[in-house]
């Protein structure tokens, strides 16, 4: 039968084998150290008595009588068997009552225990020698008190040991219970949510223990939104692309149906005609290749290096002064050192450029200028032109966004900003706008300094 392999079963398995193992630990260290502690006073006893038998002379019953009456000793369960070496002794070998029986059949060792023996009637005994005055004593003393006081604890333990089985199972039910049943519980809310596809978002319950559960369904729930809130605008990009893209073919599709239908007829319509296709399938175009280049960018890995921005921006304003209507300014200190990719910076700036030279008056003015930090250094474009809305300003850098005052009026796309703060992240760098007093933008790239 295949075990469960769920946490309340793991749980449970593992805490049974360590509550078995350790109840099983603990009553064979407690038996080991009381028997341990038994053997050490049957030792101690052993040694006083043979210590009292030195002081002596044991020939006969009535010298054993006489000697156990004077004795201190507990000696009722003691066997001496005394062996007189002395030339004027008339016993030679004297038994003490029961010894000459215990010692018909001889004891056996018990392995690993010193001096302790094993005789089949008698059971166990522990055995000492001495030597005094030409006389040897064997000292034989049973120990089945003691042994009986091992059973009863080791039959205590058991009972201890059997009751502990029986009750930890329950104990540790109820308590991988308690650990699992919130994971449990989010389990089961993932699997509800799922059979839902579409339910606009889950929420998982979040539980108030154990406190790393709690936590965990927590950041669940932040991944949760974070996935959520990234669909809507994965929605909201294809709707707005959509979008874009229709006001374009409808305007080519119209003037082909156009050209068609009244072509023949009216021929001076046709250059009109193609004019308008021509111009709005430039506008496809670069929608389509902003389009590629925020996938790419939403996807690419930068490689940064350091590089000089003056010469970089200088030959930047040559280039677009012949295109740009306005005058640039360039206010940048003779060298300004950064670390990031060059391509892509090029971009950024060539967009906030573009984009004031097309939303700005003609006699405006461009200025790019810098500011070095600690560890950073501030590229700024400004312009002074009327400047954007403030209720437009949040908005600038969402995907698609134009306002309203340029919408239809303005070709573009409104993702040229979205591409270029997108940039200015893998550049580990960032772009923000902030309003010219007392009119005037001024976006400002943030990049590391060399």
């Amino acid at each position: 039968m295949r075990l469960k392999q769920n946490n309340a079963a793991i749980l449970w398995r593992n805490l049974m084998g360590m509550v078995v193992g350790l109840t099983v630990l603990m009553g064979l260290v407690t038996i080991l150290a009381i028997g341990n502690q038994l053997l050490k006073t049957s030792a101690t006893d052993s040694t006083a008595i043979v210590s009292s038998l030195k002081k002596s002379v044991i020939a006969s019953d009535s010298d054993w009588r006489d000697w156990r009456r004077d004795s201190t000793l507990n000696t009722s369960n003691s066997y001496v068997k005394v062996i007189n070496m002395r030339t004027d002794a008339t016993t030679k070998t004297y038994y003490s009552p029961g010894t000459r029986a215990l010692l018909k059949t001889a004891p056996t060792a018990v392995p690993l225990i010193a001096n302790l023996y094993y005789q089949p009637q008698h059971g166990f005994f522990y055995f000492a020698t001495g030597h005094a005055r030409g006389i040897k004593y064997q000292l034989w003393v049973s120990v089945s008190a003691q042994v009986a006081i091992l059973w009863r604890v080791l039959a205590v333990m058991v009972v201890v040991m059997v009751l502990m089985l029986l009750i930890s199972p329950l104990y540790l039910r109820l308590l991988t219970n308690r650990l699992t049943t919130p994971l449990t519980t989010l389990s089961e809310a993932v699997q509800a949510g799922m059979a839902q596809p579409h339910q606009s978002q889950v929420q998982l319950p979040v539980p108030t223990r154990p406190t790393e559960v709690h936590q965990l369904a927590i950041d669940f729930n932040q991944l949760l939104a974070q996935i959520h809130d990234q669909t809507l605008q994965e929605q909201a990009f294809v709707m707005n692309a959509a979008h874009e893209l229709k006001t374009p073919i409808a305007t080519i599709r119209s003037h082909a149906q156009l050209i068609q239908r009244r072509g023949a007829a009216h021929p001076e319509i046709i250059p009109k005609s193609i004019g308008f296709i021509n111009d709005e399938s430039h506008q496809m175009q670069a929608l389509v290749e902003e389009l590629l280049m925020l996938a790419r960018v939403d996807q690419a890995e930068l490689t940064t290096q350091p590089i000089d921005m003056t010469p970089v921006v200088t030959q930047l304003v040559t280039e677009l002064t012949p295109v740009i209507a306005q005058t640039i300014q360039v206010a940048l200190p003779d060298e300004l050192p950064v670390v990031a990719d060059q391509a892509s910076v090029i971009q950024i700036l060539t967009t906030l450029v573009t984009n004031a030279g097309k939303y700005i008056p003609k006699t405006a003015t461009i200025t790019i200028s810098a500011a070095v930090r600690a560890t950073t250094v501030d590229l700024r474009v400004s312009d002074t032109g009327a400047g954007i809305a403030a209720d437009e300003q949040p908005h600038i850098f969402d995907r698609f966004y134009r306002g309203a005052a340029v919408r239809g009026t303005i070709a573009g796309t409104g993702l040229g900003l979205a591409i270029a703060q997108q940039l200015a992240l893998l550049n580990q760098g960032a772009l923000v706008y902030a309003p010219v007093s007392p009119h005037g933008s001024c976006f400002t790239l943030t990049l590391p300094k060399k």
